[in-house]
């Protein structure tokens, strides 16, 4: 990932975060943001698992991310089982997607 730029989780506050419905409402997840806090762009939606729920869930438990800048961004949503990889600010060109195994401790 470009290290000139920062990546946020754009958590809207207008939203009621225990409403069932925040996933399906919640537009893109996360902002890149040059290094004067100016926003160049956003992506990620919520899968589709999140967007379909019939109960409530935990929000701290919906993903989990990476911290490493020297290595691509790595987004993991454990109720889809996925991980998500993004190399480069074009990250919506840049998403590759394996699998989480089931049994992991961290999940």
């Amino acid at each position: 990932m470009d290290k000139d730029y920062y990546y946020i989780e754009l958590f809207p506050s207008f939203l009621n975060h225990n409403a069932l419905e925040f996933y399906s409402e919640v537009d893109e997840l996360v902002g890149v943001f040059d290094k004067n806090g100016k926003m160049e762009s956003k992506f990620l939606n919520y899968p589709k698992e999140l967007k379909e729920l019939e109960f409530h869930i935990k929000p701290y438990q919906t993903f989990a991310q990476s911290y490493n800048p020297d290595y691509p961004l790595k987004i993991a949503f454990p109720v889809s089982g996925n991980v998500l990889e993004f190399k480069d600010i074009s990250v919506s060109k840049g998403i590759e997607y394996s699998g989480i195994p089931r049994k992991s401790r961290f999940f």
